[in-house]
């Protein structure tokens, strides 16, 4: 599944999500693709800025959805 929609009802329900990210797109690798822990977003008239923890800093990171480069987005199921 891959949708700005489908990560906006995720992270609404209180589920963060996996967010993939293609090879050579973005500010990720060039060579691999990329996954990230989606758990939040900010909605604007515009575009859904998603709100990641992504391993590679200790700090929250804002990336725009895009349809070209966000190819997966996989539910997290705590129990």
């Amino acid at each position: 599944v891959s949708s700005a929609e489908y990560v906006k009802a995720e992270i609404d329900a209180g589920r963060p999500c996996m967010v993939g990210f293609a090879a050579g797109e973005g500010s990720y690798s060039t060579i691999e693709g990329h996954m990230t822990m989606c758990f939040g977003y900010i909605q604007t008239s515009s575009y859904c800025m998603l709100v990641l923890g992504d391993g590679h800093q200790t700090y929250d990171v804002y990336r725009v959805w895009n349809p070209a480069y966000n190819d997966c987005v996989i539910s997290i199921v705590i129990s």
